[in-house]
């Protein structure tokens, strides 16, 4: 499904040429360079504020309200952190 509401974050890793984003819908998705979606995730319990791929793409981080994820490259969870710091 496409995004529901404000995109808010966008990444794009150039070496796999994958493109994450995540928004107001709370859910963070993975898209190919062509747009075609491969992977939304359930929706989280806010907003997420930021993405980002590590530089091989072998992994990236979702941020939203005081979460913060770190996913392998298929979208899965691999670990969260939650903190009292704000968005991230």
């Amino acid at each position: 499904p496409a995004e529901r509401g404000v995109i808010i974050t966008v990444d794009w890793n150039g070496l796999t040429d994958k493109i994450i984003s995540g928004g107001e819908d709370c859910c963070y998705r993975i898209f190919d360079s062509a747009g075609t979606l491969l992977y939304a995730s359930s929706p989280l319990q806010n907003v997420i504020s930021s993405v980002a791929w590590r530089s091989d793409g072998a992994q990236f981080v979702v941020g939203s309200f005081e979460t913060i994820k770190l996913c392998d490259k298929n979208g899965w969870d691999m670990c969260q952190r939650n903190m009292s710091i704000g968005s991230i």
